[in-house]
């Protein structure tokens, strides 16, 4: 007997916050009888539970009530989480803490209106919608943050894509942050020549004397939506902010799915965080090279190696720069071998560009293999694939080395220099060259008349 694919699911949920920023009220009226979970709540954070007809409700293993209910109603304590955000400027919380919500199918979405206490405002970490925020489903590679509080909106535009942007620190950085970030989103729009997630959010929070860096930390969370957060010294100048390769490396992630391998993830956006900043001439040819050089050598030193795909298993700090870096050096051999055998027809622009365009945003991850492959078959090539089997398991760094010599790359000492007679000099220049073709973005300038507010 066919069984009938299961109708797609829309719940609505109500949220309250109290003027104490303590509690939050909910009310939520399901597609259908379910039942709800909340993955990181405590007992203790739950105050009352009902269905909306009265009857009680009780918690047990992150799991509201083990009957199928269609609305109920909930008040639940919030709980600050992360120190790092000055509590007098917001109160950082963690949905999954709060929000008690159905398992969501690949269809399903969750549509919520919050509101808040008189000149508060609140980051989500979902789609906005016409005044409703809407939860889809993800691939859950971090916990979702959200935010209430005393912050700033912006908003970076880039075409085909606008990114909300919310900023909890002095307003008078806001417009330094925003064109830092658009300068370094643009980078990563040229790739494909469109924006990987045009509905992604961006949290930026200022952690003013925590360290020497102008971008002490920022990371990539897919739980509940893909939001890219920063904490930054937004006291430090326009200049040190937009030569920081930290944003472009958050916002190269975005080029790809959720890789449940680190040392891809990280290593394709450590490649792209070097060519990109040297295409937008922040670094010369030759320093993009000397750093990708420099870092694959420190990689290179690793005592007893693990393979890439056994690093995971790994104390991070033993073998970070192989997480980094290994990911990278297929990145880059596979970005000359295209370039290579197709006369500059493919690169892995391109493969990203098809990648972008077929299957991002993503709503669930990947493994290693399955993504390698699914680039060759956008490109109609084998390169990526090949790759992978011959260096994947295979202990330490992959032999990115030999492709000095050709690439026109002579190393002597502390000394790099570039050869324009080698054989790939010109597949070596390309790759840190802006496309040709490449659509230019006007960058806003830094002042507050450049920004447009979200309401």
């Amino acid at each position: 007997m066919n069984t009938l694919p299961a109708l797609a699911a829309t719940h609505h949920y109500a949220l309250i916050l109290s003027d104490s920023l303590e509690e939050i009220s909910v009310e939520a009226e399901l597609a259908n009888p379910t039942v709800l979970q909340a993955p990181l709540a405590h007992e203790g954070d739950l105050i009352e539970a009902h269905t909306c007809d009265g009857a009680p409700l009780a918690f047990g293993s992150r799991q509201l009530s083990s009957r199928k209910v269609r609305c109920i109603r909930y008040r639940s304590k919030l709980r600050r989480f992360d120190e790092r955000v000055d509590p007098d400027s917001a109160l950082n919380t963690r949905p999954g803490q709060w929000l008690w919500l159905p398992e969501l199918g690949a269809d399903d979405r969750v549509q919520l209106t919050l509101k808040l206490p008189d000149g508060m405002q609140a980051f989500l970490p979902w789609k906005r919608r016409e005044g409703t925020f809407e939860v889809l489903p993800s691939p859950g590679s971090g916990e979702s943050i959200a935010l209430f509080g005393n912050l700033h909106k912006g908003q970076i535009d880039l075409p085909g894509a606008t990114l909300p942007l919310t900023y909890a620190g002095p307003p008078e950085h806001l417009s330094k942050v925003r064109t830092w970030l658009a300068r370094a989103a643009g980078d990563v729009w040229q790739v494909a020549q469109r924006f990987p997630n045009p509905d992604a959010t961006i949290l930026v929070i200022d952690v003013p004397g925590r360290s020497g860096e102008p971008v002490p930390f920022g990371h990539v969370i897919r739980d509940g939506g893909e939001t890219i957060r920063f904490f930054v010294q937004a006291e430090s100048s326009l200049e040190s902010l937009t030569s920081d390769w930290t944003a472009t490396h958050e916002f190269a992630h975005l080029l790809m799915p959720y890789v449940n391998a680190r040392w891809v993830s990280e290593g394709f956006a450590s490649y792209y965080q070097v060519v990109l900043l040297t295409r937008r001439g922040v670094y010369s040819e030759t320093e993009g090279w000397r750093r990708l050089v420099q870092a694959f050598a420190s990689a290179r030193n690793l005592k007893d190696p693990p393979s890439p795909m056994q690093s995971d298993s790994r104390a991070f700090w033993d073998v970070r720069m192989l997480i980094y870096w290994s990911g990278a050096a297929l990145a880059l051999m596979g970005d000359v071998a295209l370039r290579a055998e197709t006369n500059g027809t493919l690169s892995l622009d391109t493969s990203m560009a098809e990648l972008s365009a077929c299957c991002l945003p993503a709503a669930r991850s990947r493994r290693p293999r399955a993504l390698f492959e699914q680039l060759d078959m956008l490109t109609e090539s084998n390169v990526m694939s090949r790759l992978f089997e011959s260096y994947a398991h295979a202990r330490g760094l992959p032999p990115v080395e030999s492709l000095y010599e050709p690439l026109g790359i002579r190393i002597d000492g502390d000394r790099l220099e570039l050869d324009d007679n080698a054989p790939l000099a010109h597949v070596r220049r390309q790759i840190m060259q802006r496309p040709s073709n490449s659509e230019k973005i006007r960058f806003p300038a830094a002042t507050d008349r450049s920004l447009r507010s979200l309401p």
